[in-house]
């Protein structure tokens, strides 16, 4: 199918290049004018990239394609590069069959022009993969996607980062096909790779544990063997919080940060916690922190004094975020605190669905409710506006989960407020047995 967005007038872009030319009844086709015209092929792949660059993948379509028909006739030396233009077109237009043969093809050319290990490969096999990936054809893409990892491992060294997008991607394979686990440990190995690159305990590590731990606590409810996922976040940011205060203390803006993170996730154990306590420690020995730190981490005391039901301490802390974050630049806490925040909210397991068999294939659904929160933090009303697909049992648990959640209140002046009609939406993974 074919589709694509406008950004700008085609008719503006084919006057910019095509100055001069004869009146429209005259003129020959796009196709024709890059055929035979040669001399045009540097300004008309300008004109190329720039549709491709607004993902107006439509109009680059004829243009892509004439370029590469110039290029043969000419055997033009850029070739390679047209063809793997004109297959992003493709695949953008999701005519995901014409772009695996046309990426199949400028990898046949660049492998007889550089070699099959070439560095030059990496790049065109990385686009396979993605396009395999949006054609939903995950085994497929793995294997090019690990094959443009291993180029980039021989070319750059076992620990190079240049592969971490490769592995981002391949994570993302991995999970689009429900293979949680596989997908987890893939960025277990970009962590891996980072500490093999930078060192142990280098500082430039922090952001490599933050991202894992974010990894896992955007998958809470998910299990890994008998650990659940917040477990995990938790020891990620543990581990970045030690490297980032032995640097620069507790106060820094980074540590401060991975203190909020830690304190978000202690309120999922149902237990007390020493981050929240460490959390208010460096608020009140350092004076000089920042208002929007400042803010940031008071909002989060609140939340926990929200989880531990008290009430007066909650309703200080946020009003004293509030405060903080008028004074913060480029900070409006009215947009800050506009919607509540689900606080200790744990989604359901996995269900699945269909025949008595026993093979299964892993799928992901959406679950869409409209909550009405109190001025406490409880909600008052939950409902299901629209679950694909429905699977009554699994709906009726995420409405009773959410019910029994508490949440940040919207805040009016820095004061709790009730609000209505509050939405979330969840990704949900469930299998299908035939």
């Amino acid at each position: 199918m074919r589709t694509g967005k406008r950004y700008c007038s085609w008719l503006g872009i084919a006057a910019f290049v095509l100055a001069g030319a004869p009146a429209a009844d005259a003129q020959p086709s796009l196709a024709q004018k890059v055929s035979t015209e040669p001399a045009k092929l540097g300004s008309l792949r300008q004109t190329r990239d720039v549709l491709i660059g607004v993902t107006d993948f439509a109009a680059a379509l004829d243009l892509a394609e004439g370029i590469v028909r110039a290029a043969e006739a000419q055997r033009d030396p850029h070739l390679t590069d047209d063809l793997l233009q004109l297959a992003h077109v493709q695949a953008g237009l999701e005519d995901y069959d014409a772009a695996e043969v046309t990426y199949l093809r400028a990898i046949e050319l660049r492998e007889a022009e550089k070699g099959i290990f070439a560095a030059e490969l990496i790049p065109a096999y990385h686009a396979l993969g993605r396009a395999y990936i949006d054609a939903q054809r995950f085994d497929e893409a793995l294997a090019a996607l690990d094959h443009a990892r291993s180029l980039s491992q021989r070319n750059h060294g076992l620990f190079n980062l240049k592969q971490l997008e490769l592995i981002d991607d391949m994570t993302r394979a991995r999970l689009e096909s429900g293979s949680t686990r596989a997908a987890a440990k893939l960025q277990e190995e970009r962590l891996e790779t980072a500490i093999r690159h930078f060192g142990v305990d280098a500082p430039e590590l922090v952001p490599f544990y933050n991202r894992l731990g974010d990894y896992y606590y955007g998958r809470l409810g998910d299990r890994y063997g008998d650990v659940p996922a917040h477990f995990l976040a938790h020891d990620q940011y543990v581990k970045a919080l030690e490297i980032s205060s032995a640097r620069s203390g507790d106060s820094s803006p980074e540590s401060l940060d991975l203190l909020r993170r830690m304190t978000t996730v202690e309120m999922l154990f149902k237990q007390r916690r020493p981050t929240r306590d460490r959390l208010a420690a460096a608020l009140e020995t350092a004076a000089d922190i920042d208002a929007k730190e400042r803010g940031l981490s008071l909002a989060v005391l609140g939340d926990w004094a929200i989880i531990q039901d008290d009430w007066a301490s909650a309703q200080r802390y946020y009003g004293q975020a509030y405060a903080a974050l008028r004074e913060a630049a480029g900070m409006d806490p009215t947009e800050v605190f506009a919607t509540p925040v689900i606080l200790d909210f744990l989604p359901p397991p996995p269900v699945g669905i269909g025949g008595p068999s026993g093979y299964f294939q892993w799928s992901w659904g959406t679950i869409e409710l409209e909550v009405d929160v109190a001025a406490d933090g409880r909600a008052t009303d939950v409902r299901a506006v629209s679950m694909e697909p429905r699977i009554a049992d699994l709906q009726r648990e995420y409405v009773e989960r959410i019910r029994e959640a508490r949440f940040r209140p919207r805040l009016e002046q820095g004061r709790p407020a009730a609000a209505a009609d509050a939405s979330y939406t969840y990704k949900f993974r469930y299998y299908m047995r035939d």
